[in-house]
């Protein structure tokens, strides 16, 4: 995150890559918004992002791998203490997880080369028609109330 001073108000931008570290927005840099605003960077590695990913996802949202980066950044800087409990955050998502399906798919079925994928939530294969569907629905279901 770069908290950098606009005109008139301050505002936090996410960086996805290093590449933005040179140029950011109009005539702003990213150095000197560091440097002169008390601004803050943080890091998400891959396995990172991707968890993230995952964990939003099952709260029902289906979020792209750039809100995952802001989402691990937010976690991190809430866990060091940088971001308060008193503090508002908002994380804006500027694209939809259908946009990335084969990054989902890999990690649901854990088919990512040294990646743990925690939070992977394994895809199940059903036959294409509404009984087998629901007859996969009522088993899963029965299994959350044991």
């Amino acid at each position: 995150m770069v908290r950098m001073l606009g005109r008139s108000t301050f505002h936090d931008t996410a960086l996805t890559s290093s590449r933005d570290l040179y140029y950011l927005g109009g005539e702003w840099r990213a150095v000197y918004a560091l440097q002169n605003s008390n601004g803050i960077v943080e890091e998400a590695t891959e396995e990172e992002l991707m968890d993230a990913m995952a964990q939003a996802d099952s709260t029902g949202m289906f979020i792209c791998p750039h809100t995952g980066v802001a989402l691990t950044a937010l976690t991190k800087l809430r866990n060091s203490g940088v971001i308060t409990s008193n503090d508002r955050t908002v994380v804006v998502s500027t694209a939809h997880g259908l946009k990335f399906t084969q990054s989902k798919i890999d990690y649901h079925s854990s088919d990512i080369k040294d990646m743990a994928c925690r939070f992977a939530n394994p895809p199940v294969s059903v036959k294409a028609d509404f009984g087998s569907v629901m007859d996969v629905l009522k088993k899963y279901l029965l299994s959350k109330e044991s």
